[in-house]
């Protein structure tokens, strides 16, 4: 299970691209849904802060390009962060377990 009670845990990049040009932001991950027969993310939910966007969306699973996206009017919102890496990195080991 990820650890999510942990604030800087939840803190990933993402990127906005428009007109081309792409800006590099946080966003807070709030859920992250599976496909439990796939063992393949389906979404993830985030809380983007601070201008130009003060928002939480969800954002598909892009299994051809391995990224969250959605679209924000003319422009798309879009993963910067290996989201195996990040599932690995925060699962705990079953000795953490009570």
């Amino acid at each position: 299970m990820i650890d999510v009670n942990k604030f800087e845990n939840r803190i990933v990049k993402f990127k906005r691209i428009s007109e081309g040009v792409e800006k590099v932001s946080h966003a807070e991950i709030r859920r992250i849904d599976y496909d439990t027969s796939s063992a393949m993310p389906r979404s993830v939910t985030a809380r983007f802060v601070g201008p130009p966007l003060n928002a939480i969306m969800t954002l598909n699973y892009d299994e051809s390009k391995k990224v969250f996206r959605g679209g924000l009017g003319p422009d798309i919102i879009e993963s910067d962060f290996d989201i195996d890496s990040y599932i690995k990195s925060h699962m705990g080991s079953e000795d953490d377990t009570v």
